[in-house]
């Protein structure tokens, strides 16, 4: 059994030697709305804001609690603060991370790409933005083929796209995603470095 968790780095992650905080449901505080949870400190508090403030919530120790979905954290405005994705596989005791915002200082060439799937033609892509476009539209682009298609209908269809060097595309941000309404396509998360070649899969983790 896989398990997926969506963690906000907070300012005291690394002193605590830390993934970062937890976004999860506790039915039984914050009226089933998201909280967070620190694992070092075994202590929810209501918001990012009041964790920082030392403002913890007592609950007690039968108290259930899950990970908060990705559609729940954008629906309550959260999309913004997801830094980090982490799965454990229940089985095998593997973790899995993928950074969305990379520190420049410890890897300027890695990048997090939001991934879907064409089901008419079987092929995979990734939300980006164009720089040199000089807009906010959203591109599906082909890493494989070095092609973008201006609608996610579109996608796979080799009447429709444009060749494009992948080095010159940016990951689509999850609120930008989540506000095109694209986000119940989104099949995964995959890292990639920039090299020569291009975009190079590193690491990615499935939905």
């Amino acid at each position: 059994m896989k398990k997926i968790n969506f963690l906000y780095q907070d300012s005291a992650h690394l002193e605590r030697q830390s993934d970062g905080l937890n976004f999860v449901i506790a039915p039984e505080i914050n009226g089933g709305a998201i909280c967070v949870y620190c694992n070092e400190y075994d202590s929810f508090a209501l918001s990012i804001a009041d964790f920082e403030k030392n403002n913890f919530v007592v609950v007690s120790r039968s108290n259930k609690f899950r990970a908060a979905t990705l559609e729940e954290i954008c629906q309550q405005g959260l999309s913004t603060f997801v830094d980090v994705i982490r799965t454990y596989d229940t089985q095998s005791k593997q973790e899995k991370y993928v950074y969305l915002h990379q520190d420049a200082s410890i890897d300027a060439l890695k990048y997090a790409f939001f991934t879907f799937k064409n089901i008419d033609y079987q092929q995979e892509g990734v939300y980006c933005n164009i720089p040199e476009f000089y807009d906010e539209g959203i591109y599906f682009f082909s890493v494989e083929e070095d092609c973008f298609w201006r609608s996610l209908e579109d996608f796979g269809s080799q009447s429709k796209a444009t060749k494009f060097k992948a080095h010159k595309v940016v990951p689509t941000s999850l609120s930008k995603i989540y506000e095109a309404g694209y986000l119940d396509f989104v099949v995964g998360v995959k890292e990639f470095s920039l090299g020569r070649e291009g975009l190079v899969g590193v690491d990615v983790i499935e939905f």
